[in-house]
């Protein structure tokens, strides 16, 4: 007989790694539980379990949290989740007209943030210069509280070259060719996970991983502020797309002779589905002579308009305010009806910054998807407000972390071997 050659020591630490990944992740998705639950679960045996378990919880990255019920024998197992406490990680974004940074726990619990406005900062070297603080201030107040800085990502309003975080393109920021990825690596030498990301992907993970898009299998999230776009997660996968920029759902070309675009096309989706079509629909209405609370409250300055601002006048039923965010809500449910229709997804998430006016905008919008999707494809998918507002993005960046750590728990900590 012969038999087979012990496994080479590469593969058994490809095994291990693979075990560590999967308590992780199994643990992500049903914590509290128990090893014995976990063993059943992975079906590795329980001594093997018992000692990945505590792997993990020498590195800090599961914890022990108590007793479950007994077993009916008297006994009460120990049970097991994520640690909390295993790391911080920092995830920024950058805007058109503002910079948001956070500083998040392993659970990705925000702990620390900070949002300013950069309408009046300038050049391009300014604002990164000073999302580049913020990171500082974000890590500082990390490393004050954690042992492990875990990463860094950063989500931008653009193209994105992944495999160096290159900022390729971004036409309402007016930027192109930006080394984003490089200038973060020299900043911040230390950390071995720094992601760049396009805004829109990331929202898509964030809702995916911590938002209304959990448990689902197949999400397609369109995030809608200055521009349009989104992300289709399938199976918790990023759909990346050929050269990695899938997703610029704002460039569709909706009407061939319509407006021109910051991208240089004309009669983009984006054109007619964003805040700055909301903002000139309202502008329109008010030079026609139909009378607005926003004239008053942007002290006849309509360029002083903001989503805050709309929102606070439809709430006091401002017709204009309304009837713009009808406008704009169908204008999103069509171009939605089509990607439904091209996708099929299980689920519609609608983000970004103008899903904060969600009360005013999603109805129109929701219309309009059942209207123009096959009934096969638009009856089958959940239409949902996207659950982290405004925070959609930098949740997706600690989510890119976090997966990261999950696949390769040993890599990430560069732990010795477990004998």
């Amino acid at each position: 007989m012969i038999s087979n050659p012990p496994p080479s020591r590469t593969n058994a630490a490809d095994m291990r790694e693979a075990n560590l990944s999967s308590i992780l992740h199994h643990l992500r998705e049903n914590a509290p539980t128990s090893r014995s639950a976990l063993a059943e679960i992975t079906g590795l045996n329980k001594a093997t379990v018992s000692r990945l378990v505590d792997h993990l919880i020498r590195i800090g990255l599961v914890r022990e949290v108590g007793r479950g019920l007994s077993d009916g024998r008297g006994r009460r197992a120990v049970l097991l989740d994520i640690n909390p406490e295993g790391g911080f990680i920092v995830s920024a974004e950058i805007g058109v007209d503002f910079i948001l940074v956070i500083c998040a726990d392993f659970t990705s619990r925000i702990l620390w943030r900070r949002q300013e406005s950069t309408a009046s900062v300038g050049t391009r070297e300014l604002v990164v210069n000073r999302t580049i603080q913020l990171l500082r201030r974000a890590m500082i107040f990390g490393s004050a509280r954690f042992s492990n800085f875990l990463g860094l990502a950063l989500g931008v309003p653009g193209l994105v070259d992944s495999s160096d975080g290159t900022l390729l393109f971004a036409p309402n920021l007016g930027w192109s060719d930006v080394p984003l990825g490089r200038i973060l690596r020299e900043e911040f030498p230390s950390p071995t996970r720094i992601f760049v990301e396009n805004e829109a992907t990331s929202g898509a993970l964030g809702e995916y991983y911590f938002g209304a898009a959990q448990g689902y299998r197949q999400v397609l999230y369109i995030s809608a502020g200055v521009g349009v776009g989104g992300g289709l997660v399938r199976h918790g996968q990023i759909l990346t797309g050929a050269g990695g920029f899938a997703g610029e759902f704002g460039h569709m070309t909706m009407d061939p002779e319509g407006r021109l675009c910051g991208c240089g096309n004309r009669g983009c989706w984006e054109t007619q589905a964003s805040q700055r079509a909301l903002f000139r629909g309202i502008r329109e209405s008010v030079s026609g002579k139909t009378p607005s609370l926003l004239t008053e409250m942007t002290g006849g300055n309509l360029d002083n308009l903001s989503v805050a601002l709309v929102i606070e006048a439809a709430q006091s039923g401002d017709k204009v305010a309304l009837e713009a965010f009808r406008t704009v809500g169908r204008a999103l449910g069509i171009g939605i009806a089509s990607l439904v229709n091209a996708f099929n997804p299980d689920l519609v998430v609608f983000g970004g910054t103008l899903s904060a006016a969600g009360t005013y905008i999603f109805p129109s919008l929701k219309q309009e998807v059942h209207r123009r999707a096959l009934p096969c494809t638009g009856g089958a998918a959940n239409l949902v407000v996207a659950k982290n507002g405004a925070d959609n993005c930098v949740l997706g960046g600690v989510a890119k972390v976090c997966e990261c750590i999950i696949l390769q728990p040993v890599q990430s900590f560069h732990e010795p071997e477990l004998g």
